[in-house]
């Protein structure tokens, strides 16, 4: 009789436990999946618009759309100041090139801040520029991304 008692608390130990473990991946199911799903999903959403803040910049053309783009320009300043190098500085391993942007949480808006970085063996440089997603006005945000800004404009006559 003892016997048959000690198996029955083992099996309901066994069905409780089993029981259990159901519960939890029941529950894991319904709350943590798609939290990361949710989390993947912002994640591919801010890349989207980190992408399209960066391309807006690189190919804005001046306020009337008649100029050479933000990133023409840039590659032309770089290439003038490098042009006794003899070599195409983009192209030697030792210069590293990023454009990068991110959200402006304390901004109003969808405004993004896009950066240019250049980085040789002469010099650390970044234009940066912030843009508002929602109706494509582009500003500067340091003294080389104004001065840039402002010889795309004056190229397209403004």
């Amino acid at each position: 009789m003892l016997e048959e008692m000690s198996r029955r608390r083992k099996t309901n130990r066994l069905v409780f436990g089993v029981l259990g473990l159901a519960i939890i991946i029941v529950v894991s199911v319904i709350f943590i999946i798609p939290s990361i799903t949710d989390s993947a999903t912002i994640d591919s959403e801010t890349n989207e618009q980190n992408e399209l803040a960066i391309s807006l910049v690189q190919t804005f053309n001046g306020i009337d759309e008649k100029g050479g783009t933000i990133k023409e320009l840039i590659d032309a300043r770089i290439n003038v100041a490098y042009f006794f190098v003899g070599e195409n500085i983009f192209n030697l391993p030792s210069t590293k090139i990023e454009w990068s942007a991110f959200h402006k949480p304390e901004e109003p808006g969808n405004i993004f801040e896009v950066h240019f970085s250049i980085k040789t063996f002469r010099e650390d440089t970044q234009y940066i520029f912030y843009i508002d997603l929602e109706n494509g006005e582009i500003t500067s945000g340091n003294v080389d991304g104004k001065e840039v800004l402002k010889s795309v404009n004056s190229r397209s006559g403004i």
